[in-house]
This record gives structure tokens, sequence and C-alpha cells, in this order.
């Protein structure tokens, strides 16, 4: 009878990062699968990620399964209209995702321009613990930086150093520069 007065648990809301020009038919989003030990000892698990980690596992298998999502259209965060504006992006951690469908969009935009002067400078500020361990799409965007499609790439790795970085320290040590955009 308990469990009838519980409130069901509550819709956990991802961020699409892949570019429909980039991606054809599929969606791309990243999560972190929350784990951890309470004081008491115990292990505690997030159950969504932790359901999405075992969907991962098993299409990795080569199994197929369904997802069920609901997409929530974002009035105000988007790609600008006018692409030759310069972009910050600013992505802690997962909060990267967004991001980088950004950056495919601009990379099709290119394409379809021709290069040179279709998009204009675009900084990523990524943060993360370590880059060894939660460092998403560091590869992908190193590739953009290479190729043109993304200006730069700051990255904070706040637990590689004695003393702790963090984006918006990144920031600040670019505040000039970030100010002449």
């Amino acid at each position: 009878d308990l469990v009838e007065f519980l409130p069901a648990l509550a819709p956990r809301e991802y961020s699409v990062s892949s570019c429909p020009h980039a991606h054809g038919g599929s969606i791309h989003f990243a999560f972190s699968v929350v784990e951890f030990e309470t004081g008491g000892g115990r292990t505690r698990r997030g159950v969504a990620t932790n359901w999405l980690a075992g969907i991962a596992d098993a299409v990795a298998s080569g199994e197929s399964c369904e997802v069920p999502i609901f997409p929530k259209p974002s009035k105000d965060f988007h790609h600008p209209e006018d692409a030759v504006r310069p972009v910050v992006m600013i992505g802690p951690g997962t909060g990267v995702s967004p991001f980088r469908g950004f950056v495919h969009h601009r990379k099709y935009l290119l394409s379809l321009q021709g290069g040179e002067g279709a998009v204009g400078e675009s900084w990523l500020f990524f943060g993360c613990r370590e880059r060894t361990k939660d460092a998403i799409y560091l590869d992908e965007f190193d590739a953009f930086v290479e190729s043109g499609v993304l200006t730069t790439l700051d990255c904070a790795f706040s637990r590689e150093q004695e003393e702790k970085v963090y984006v918006q320290d990144k920031m600040g040590e670019s505040g000039t520069r970030l100010s002449n955009l």
C-alpha cells in the first residue's frame, strides 16, 4: 500500500549531441552513469543512467533495443541563425553535449558554402575532472580544431593538478580576447 502513495519517478532530460545534417536518422546524447557510496557504505545507483548504460551494453553486443523518447524543443537554446556571428560555448561535463551538435552543424554549413567565411569564430570551453576518465568527445573536438571548424578549444581538467582549475578560470584567463569577439 505504501508504494501506491509514492510519487512516480520524474522524467530525465538529456541534451541531444547530434546534428541531423551530420548524423542522418540517429539521435546522439551523453550521460554520466551515477553511482556512489553513501556514508554508511551502501552503493547507490542512478535509476535512469544505469538503465541507459544497460541498454548501451545490449546494443554493443548486437541486441536491438528501443528507448522511448519525448523530445522537448528549446525556444531559446539553438545555433544562431547568422552563422557568421562568433559563438562562445561553455560545456562542463556532459553539458558539452549540445555543443557537439552545434559544431557538427557548423561543419555542415562550411561544406555547403565552400569553407572560408561561411561561419564565424567559434570557441568552446570544456571542463571535466580528468581527461582520461570523463572528457567525452575530446578527440572529436580536437579534430574540429585541426580542421578549422572550431576556432578555439579551451579545456579545464579540474583534478589533474594540485590546484583545481575550472572553466570559469579558463574564461578569466581569456577575458580580453573574449571581450573582443
